[in-house]
């Protein structure tokens, strides 16, 4: 059963079947923004869902919207264009830029508003065709992102704060 598997698996690869030439094209992933201890959640997870026009075998372009845990829960918008090479294994870099709505207060007494912030990053990887319309895809990549917040001391009285990320995304999902 297992050779089977892996016998169509290469036949596929050998022959070129990719993800569809021209048309709609989704991208469905689940990861990690990977980043450093000193922050408040180390190793935020990330669903994100890509809806792509495939222009041909060399680009698409779209949006990206899912939900990220950074300080607190948020709501990737973002257009996409990403450029592939390949014929056999497709690869593929990306760009993206947007905002992050912010879906929820901290629960830091002093914050008083969220506003959510910009968010721009790049990403490379590979699809891995399982037939001729689907695909598993891995990537990894850089993000940047801020978060904007009004707070309130009783000393200073109001006053804004903005927390920016630096995060290195690691993905994997499927094509449809």
């Amino acid at each position: 059963m297992i050779k089977k598997l892996l016998l169509i698996l290469l036949m596929g690869i050998s022959t070129g079947l990719s993800a569809q030439d021209r048309g709609y094209l989704n991208v469905t992933t689940f990861g990690f923004l990977a980043g450093t201890s000193s922050d408040q959640n180390e190793a935020p997870i990330s669903f994100i869902s890509e809806h792509h026009y495939q222009f041909n075998k060399t680009i698409s372009a779209g949006f990206m919207t899912g939900i990220e845990q950074l300080n607190e829960n948020t709501l990737p918008l973002a257009g996409i264009v990403r450029v592939y090479a390949g014929k056999q294994l497709k690869l593929f870099l990306d760009g993206y830029i947007g905002y992050s709505v912010s879906l929820e207060k901290p629960f830091i007494i002093e914050i008083k508003k969220t506003n959510g912030g910009v968010m721009t990053g790049v990403e490379a990887g590979i699809l891995l065709p399982v037939n001729e319309c689907n695909s598993v895809i891995f990537a990894m990549g850089y993000r940047y992102s801020e978060l904007h917040y009004q707070l309130e001391d009783w000393w200073v009285g109001e006053y804004k704060r903005i927390f920016t990320y630096n995060r290195f995304t690691i993905r994997l999902g499927i094509t449809l």
